[in-house]
């Protein structure tokens, strides 16, 4: 018996090393390409999103098929009625995104029929589907540029977060989480707002808070007239210029519609700085914080994202935030959401559900229980791509900045933190590029027109981007 006691102390010891080192959580990593775990969703949601939404006609589109994708265990594809009734996308956003498909044909109207009485075919089939009551969450027109409702609902949003200064803390503008001594290194006034809430140019008593440093400066082109219909706000690692560039190049092209801005933290050279600044002054796109751009540190980029908007791009009609490895349909997007009524409450994603915490060391997304103590995560929206309207951008940035930090950003906003102020997530899944049908699309097998998408799913090489934006991209 006295002999297994000093096995049965070694046994014990290790025991207690391995618990320890288990609940334990690894040190910050350097900041890496985000692979995201997230698998396409299923080919039936995107078919029964097509199913009454086809431009011309009801024939099958190529790929339109009813079996579930094969998830690989890391995400199950949304299921209806695991988070909310429909797991594809708003009946209303899907006309309005298959009308602006089919009018920004890219090789030229394929038909006699003009855009306009295509739009009234989709009004109809649109009020038959769900009734004269939700069809009137679309407009009855097409857009055709600029208009007074636009302008109307900018000077409301502007108004409503002229108000939300009041119920922040004095020292909000310097504090990130728990960060208490954050800045905006590079920030400019890129929407023309003059600071909005709480930079230059917002009320006194948040302009006492600011640091001289964080002073927000002019910007060398011209501001927009007014806010634009959609803030897009891209993570982006320091290193990624050349994925900015193709971004720059293709669908992150200037439109008056849109403002899109690249969001990057702190870089450990002099010299990298300087090129970040250098790529600053060339495309007047780039804001960066204070904090050290790393992997584990995406919460705070996500955070200063929804910062930036509350208050210096306030009057913003939508938020999308996006990841520098995404192809994003901007000509069916920005003339789908003018062709929808301004909308409230909206979180609209590719929704993830039953998304299980990493307890091996060998994940990337390893997750000690002292960070997080539940076996799953709350139904959250994957990071890569996520609409926001501005009163739910509002109210998950205030909570966020209440709430104790975790590293993964897409859990903690979109899942934790909303459901702390009761945001519910509308899915999108439907609104999703399937990676066969992506295929397709690129070797011409499928018409642009005919592939109604707003969003592909993360990790797309430079090359594909591209190739995405010339097949989509409208022709003058």
């Amino acid at each position: 018996m006295f002999e297994r006691r000093p096995v049965l102390g070694v046994l014990a010891c290790l025991t207690l090393v391995l618990t320890i080192w288990q609940i334990s959580p690894r040190d910050v990593t350097v900041y890496r390409e985000a692979t995201g775990p997230y698998p396409p969703a299923s080919s039936s949601a995107l078919a029964a999103a097509r199913s009454w939404a086809r431009p011309t006609d009801h024939q099958k589109l190529p790929h339109d098929s009813g079996d579930d994708y094969e998830t690989d265990g890391r995400r199950p594809a949304a299921t209806s009625g695991t988070y909310l009734v429909s797991s594809t996308a708003p009946g209303w956003l899907v006309v309005a995104a298959a009308a602006a498909a089919a009018a920004a044909t890219p090789t030229g109207d394929r038909s006699t029929e003009s855009s306009t009485g295509r739009w009234n075919k989709f009004r109809r089939l649109w009020a038959q589907q769900v009734g004269a009551h939700e069809a009137e969450l679309v407009s009855p027109q097409a857009p055709t540029g600029s208009s007074s409702s636009s302008s109307t609902q900018s000077t409301a949003s502007l108004t409503l977060a002229s108000s939300w200064g009041n119920s922040l803390p004095n020292d909000d503008y310097t504090n990130l989480i728990d960060l208490t001594d954050f800045k905006f290194t590079i920030n400019y006034d890129y929407c023309g707002t003059g600071g909005g809430v709480g930079g230059v140019g917002g009320s006194r008593r948040k302009r006492r808070s600011l640091k001289r440093a964080d002073a927000l400066r002019g910007t060398r082109s011209p501001a927009p007239a007014s806010p634009p219909l959609v803030l897009v706000l891209i993570h982006s690692a320091p290193a990624n210029l050349a994925k900015r560039n193709t971004i720059r190049a293709s669908w992150g092209q200037q439109d008056p519609r849109a403002r899109l801005i690249f969001l990057m933290g702190a870089v450990n050279t002099s010299q990298a700085q300087r090129a970040i600044e250098r790529e600053s002054r060339l495309h007047d796109d780039i804001v960066q914080g204070s904090f050290v751009d790393a992997y584990r540190n995406m919460t705070y980029k996500h955070v200063m994202a929804l910062k930036w908007f509350v208050y210096h791009c306030p009057g913003a009609r939508y938020v999308l935030k996006t990841d520098d490895d995404v192809f994003i349909n901007t000509p069916v997007l920005y003339s789908a959401l003018e062709r929808v009524q301004p909308q409230r409450s909206l979180l609209l994603c590719q929704l993830v559900t039953k998304l299980s915490v990493k307890r091996t060391h060998r994940s990337k997304w390893f997750v000690s229980w002292r960070e997080y103590p539940a076996a799953y995560y709350p139904p959250h929206c994957p990071g890569y791509s996520i609409l926001y309207s501005p009163d739910v951008a509002w109210l998950l940035y205030r909570e966020a900045q209440r709430q104790p930090f975790f590293w993964i950003d897409d859990v903690h906003i979109t899942g934790t933190v909303a459901q702390q102020v009761n945001v519910t997530i509308t899915p999108m899944d439907g609104l999703y590029l399937e990676s066969d049908i992506k295929s397709d699309l690129l070797s011409n097998r499928v018409d642009a027109s005919q592939t109604v998408f707003f969003f592909t799913n993360p990790n797309l090489s430079m090359g594909e981007i591209q190739q995405l934006w010339d097949a989509v991209r409208p022709r003058r």
